[in-house]
């Protein structure tokens, strides 16, 4: 079955409700981006202030130059999915692992410049993988 995964940004709370509630009546799991205004250079709403129905699927693109301050708001959130950026800053592979344990999915997202080989030690122990080729904070 396909399913149809809009993705919401939104640098206030109630920009983001304005969003789910566009999308509610026929969205089942939604992708949700997150910004830090450094490593992308957008703010969006925290991960400590997103709700959603409790049908949904989420799943929280993390673009934080420092993805490993947020891994406990995300973890106390229960997202389906987290999906953390190759090229941030940090111990990635023990972000990843700590989601996983806590029973979320782990996922990394590489950007244009990145080559997979490079990250593959990441690569082959998350739950998914992003192809980015967007402009970081940008629909």
């Amino acid at each position: 079955m396909t399913v149809v995964v809009p993705a919401l940004l939104a640098q206030t709370v109630d920009e983001l409700a304005a969003q789910e509630a566009r999308i509610q009546a026929f969205a089942t799991r939604v992708h949700v981006d997150i910004m830090d205004g450094q490593f992308a250079p957008t703010v969006s709403v925290p991960p400590t202030d997103i709700t959603w129905p409790e049908a949904w699927e989420v799943d929280m693109h993390v673009m934080y130059g420092q993805p490993a301050s947020q891994i406990k708001n995300l973890i106390d959130t229960q997202p389906s999915l987290v999906i953390i950026h190759a090229e941030a800053e940090g111990n990635l592979l023990e972000c990843v692992q700590t989601l996983q344990k806590a029973g979320i999915k782990a996922g990394i997202a590489l950007q244009r410049s990145t080559v997979p080989t490079d990250v593959a030690d990441l690569i082959n122990v998350v739950d998914h993988v992003l192809i980015f080729s967007g402009n970081l904070g940008q629909y």
